[in-house]
């Protein structure tokens, strides 16, 4: 809890004073990439090649350079995964299955205990875009454990791969209200001007200090 009221005063502080106060996340990682950079210079490429080039966010794009929560040190799986986390979704989920199927050796830990396993599975799974099978096991998953913080994150991802966007920003305000120190929820205030406005939002004018949507 401590962690979470120095990120509400880090924002309040750089609010008051125009002066980023950036802070290292305990549960969130950093961001994976940056996007939306090529969009500066999208319009004037047609001057090099001839083609016109589109100046639009994907939210695939925006997905794979979400930060994505850490591992839970106390699952059962933290040590085998922390260990395995690759940057490419296949490798990832190919060294996942093999945990699974006994492959790679598991040290004795009884995996089918473990929550952080099938979530790298969405993760990765998400990464790809395969969103049907993502959902699947957060659905599963959601049954044996019940609500999880990181569940309801990657629900919100997954819906901003399929352009449900009200229920995505639902989402993604429940893991805020939860952290309320965190950075990485935050962003969908401000979502690309390019995006559909969602129709909750539209008229509404946001809670204060969070500017509106559209």
């Amino acid at each position: 809890m401590s962690g979470q009221l120095m990120g509400v005063l880090r924002e309040v502080v750089a609010q008051d004073t125009g002066v980023p106060r950036p802070g290292l996340s305990t549960i969130f990682s950093r961001s994976r990439s940056t996007f939306g950079v090529d969009l500066l210079v999208a319009h004037t490429d047609v001057y090099l090649d001839g083609q016109v080039h589109s100046e639009k966010l994907t939210a695939k794009e925006i997905v794979t350079a979400l930060q994505v929560p850490l591992v839970d040190p106390a699952d059962v799986a933290a040590p085998l995964l922390q260990a395995t986390v690759l940057s490419q979704p296949v490798q990832t989920l190919d060294s996942l299955r093999a945990f699974r199927h006994g492959s790679l050796d598991d040290e004795g830990i009884d995996l089918s205990e473990s929550v952080e396993l099938p979530l790298m599975e969405v993760r990765a799974l998400l990464d790809l875009g395969d969103v049907g099978n993502a959902t699947r096991k957060l659905d599963d998953l959601a049954e044996r454990v019940g609500w999880r913080w990181r569940l309801v994150w990657y629900r919100a991802v997954s819906e901003l791969l399929t352009g449900d966007y009200d229920s995505a920003i639902q989402h993604f305000t429940e893991v805020l209200d939860t952290f309320p120190g965190e950075l990485a929820p935050r962003w969908r205030w401000r979502p690309p001007t390019n995006w559909p406005a969602p129709a909750s939002r539209r008229s509404s004018t946001a809670p204060s200090g969070k500017p509106t949507m559209g």
